[in-house]
């Protein structure tokens, strides 16, 4: 009896020193401490740390899942531009020059105004005026610039036959087939010369 009593006592001061050499130090270690070890218990988060954030559906108080917000709408598009509307072009109402000398030298040769009418088509001449020579007739040239003969005698023309009169106004009916856009010169010609005297070039008058 006396033998278990004192294995007894054995087995309990063996524990006491085992226990006092596992125990820390410092008298104010946490148990966590002593039951892990410190490099152990700095992994373990503390009481004051924040929880982490796990994503998933919000939860209401009750447990239910909160409906999800909604998403973020796109803003429309601009509205494109509508491109601008060019204005129709205005109509032509007449085509109107002033008579000037077809060579420099002829600095008196003469002077007034052409003028056609539309659609009367009429080509009239307005405080005309030029040398009084015989055998002088009017042409209409397909061309912007009569300066001699050769310009006259290199593009398309019409007559429209011969001068009313030297002073004065007049009036010559068109052809239906003359495009007043294409034969833009008048000319009094000299037939004997064979050679423009003056020439106007007709400018396209349009609506307001």
């Amino acid at each position: 009896m006396r033998a278990t009593t004192l294995a007894v006592i054995a087995v309990l001061t063996a524990a006491a020193a085992l226990a006092g050499n596992l125990l820390p130090n410092d008298p104010g270690a946490s148990v966590r401490d002593w039951a892990i070890g410190p490099s152990s218990a700095a992994a373990l988060p503390d009481a004051d740390d924040e929880p982490t954030v796990v994503p998933g559906p919000m939860r209401a108080a009750d447990g239910g899942v909160l409906p999800a917000l909604p998403a973020a709408r796109r803003a429309p598009p601009p509205p494109r531009a509508e491109p601008a509307v060019k204005p129709p072009p205005r109509a032509v109402l007449a085509w109107e020059g002033r008579f000037r000398p077809s060579r420099p030298q002829d600095a008196d040769a003469g002077a007034g105004r052409a003028l056609v009418r539309l659609p009367a088509r009429e080509l009239s001449f307005a405080d005309f005026t030029v040398a009084d020579l015989p055998d002088l007739e009017v042409w209409l040239v397909a061309a912007d610039r009569v300066a001699s003969a050769d310009d006259a005698l290199g593009a398309k023309r019409v007559s429209l036959g011969r001068l009313k009169k030297p002073r004065g106004n007049q009036t010559y009916r068109l052809p239906p087939e003359i495009d007043v856009s294409v034969y833009r010169s008048v000319i009094v010609w000299s037939r004997r010369e064979r050679a423009p005297h003056v020439t106007a070039l007709l400018v396209p008058q349009r609506t307001p």
